[in-house]
């Protein structure tokens, strides 16, 4: 009984704004702590580095970014389309565009609530959007996950986290959540009782497949970035897709907690610096964050004018 009352308060307390904003707070705090920490540590090699930016490396970033997005449009697209009556591919460009763009602000989840407001035009059931974000999250972490595995050999861990057992219970648990019954049981529990959904396992397969290319595609945009201020060969390309994949999974696994600023970056420095300096690594991380920023509001440009 006191077991049962203790895990009560526990839930009853992370189930707080409060209490998720002041663990989202402490990831930003820590995660910026440690960099600029590492800064003022190696500000003698900064100031001593031959700094030159390959803008041509540059535009290679912000292709593979739309490619990647293009790619992440193609998936979203495909979901919505399996539980939605919107197939106006330009739309779901311009509405995928802006909630990447509300994502930015700190606040946890708030693109979902964009989608919501967005997709309402559509006619379309805000729990229901709901459901195709969670959805299109579990699918999102399942394909980060296939490409952890086939990479993993390439991925600068310890043994034990080279086991394939990890990512592979996580492939397992997410088959099993992304059930098209269970998919159903929870559209019904949101009100939802007449919207029959048309997806099976095969298409969840050809959802994984595109998500890898994003993942990928993410991958390309960190070597890029990484070339355009220090050399790197082409052989590393697979641990950088590797070390994108694996601190991208840490942010989606986290997002409840996270405000989008701090595990991904701190985690791209944690695994960059075996590459690299750690201030280098540093100045990547920033640098990756900086660069997809503008791309997005170069595409929220775009989006604007379709």
């Amino acid at each position: 009984m006191a077991v049962k009352t203790w895990l009560q308060k526990v839930r009853a307390l992370t189930s707080k704004p409060v209490f998720r904003g002041a663990v989202g707070g402490l990831v930003i705090v820590s995660s910026l702590g440690y960099m600029v920490h590492t800064l003022i540590r190696n500000w003698s090699e900064l100031v001593t580095y031959e700094w030159q930016i390959d803008c041509g490396q540059v535009a290679l970033a912000f292709i593979s970014y739309s490619a990647s997005l293009m790619l992440a449009i193609l998936g979203w697209s495909q979901i919505t389309g399996r539980l939605t009556q919107v197939t106006d591919r330009r739309k779901h460009l311009k509405y995928y565009v802006y909630a990447r763009l509300i994502r930015r602000f700190p606040a946890p989840l708030l693109y979902v609530l964009g989608r919501m407001y967005l997709y309402k035009r559509e006619g379309v059931d805000g729990s229901r959007i709901a459901v195709v974000s969670l959805l299109e999250w579990v699918v999102i972490v399942l394909s980060g996950t296939v490409v952890c595995l086939l990479i993993l050999p390439f991925l600068p861990l310890p043994a034990f986290w080279r086991s394939p057992w990890i990512p592979l219970g996580i492939l397992v648990f997410g088959t099993l959540l992304i059930h098209p019954r269970l998919v159903q049981v929870l559209l019904r529990l949101l009100g939802q009782k007449e919207s029959p959904i048309h997806f099976g396992y095969g298409d969840v397969l050809a959802w994984v497949g595109v998500y890898s290319l994003v993942w990928i595609g993410g991958g390309v945009i960190l070597y890029a970035v990484i070339n355009s201020l220090s050399h790197l060969p082409l052989s590393h390309l697979p641990t950088v897709i590797g070390i994108w994949t694996l601190s991208g999974l840490a942010a989606s696994l986290a997002f409840a907690l996270s405000v989008g600023f701090g595990i991904k970056e701190l985690t791209l420095v944690l695994l960059l610096e075996h590459m690299m300096p750690s201030s280098l690594a540093v100045v990547v991380a920033l640098s990756v964050r900086l660069c997809t920023a503008l791309f997005e509001v170069i595409w929220g440009v775009i989006a604007l004018k379709l």
